[in-house]
């Protein structure tokens, strides 16, 4: 009986040698302190590289010959591609979140893939500016930010981020490339245009 105990305590000391390293236990240590330099210091050059990217996944085509589409769903492919680099984030264009389920979904779904190798949760990233740059095929219609600027009313601008922010929080996108901060010097620019609040940099 106690040899079979003394067996039963090493089989599962050694199982649980087995499933983590003593990397593991330290990286886990740098995430629950929260630590910057801790979770450097353990990252390779090539974790280091990839945090800085932030890829896009508009289209997709499963497979080397298949007609591409929106992606509005995670796939495999992508899950193994997110799994495999350790990217510091993603980002999502009106393809990607035509609907509000299933942008929440596709969010949840991206990141999940994300934690399935890699400990540090990702930047999910859009542009969503209200107006001519509205990502999101659901939620609050916003004038933009020439409407916004030439009210001359900041309490308008901070409820239009305000607004934008929680829709954006509810979705799980933890990034927002916005507000347009351009001035408008040329009026003619058809990039920025109606994104800037206008020439006048005192708004």
């Amino acid at each position: 009986m106690k040899i079979s105990g003394i067996i039963s305590v090493t089989v599962s000391l050694l199982a649980a040698s087995i499933a983590q390293t003593p990397d593991d236990y330290v990286m886990d240590d740098c995430i629950k302190c929260q630590s910057v330099k801790c979770i450097l210091s353990k990252m390779t050059v090539e974790e280091k590289i990839t945090q800085k990217m932030i890829p896009e996944f508009r289209s997709w085509s499963v497979g080397s010959c298949g007609a591409t589409s929106s992606v509005t769903v995670m796939n495999s492919e992508i899950a193994s591609f997110l799994a495999k680099y350790k990217f510091g984030g993603a980002i999502l264009f009106a393809p990607n979140t035509p609907q509000t389920q299933q942008t929440l979904v596709l969010v949840d779904d991206i990141q999940q893939a994300n934690l399935q190798t890699n400990k540090i949760p990702l930047l999910i990233t859009i542009d969503q500016e209200g107006g001519a740059v509205t990502r999101l095929g659901q939620g609050t219609m916003l004038p933009g930010n020439m409407a916004v600027g030439a009210t001359r009313n900041p309490n308008y601008a901070f409820q239009t981020g305000q607004v934008i922010g929680e829709e954006l929080s509810a979705l799980g996108i933890n990034t927002d490339h916005s507000p347009d901060a351009d001035i408008n010097t040329n009026p003619l620019n058809p990039v920025i245009n109606v994104r800037s609040f206008g020439s006048d940099t005192s708004l």
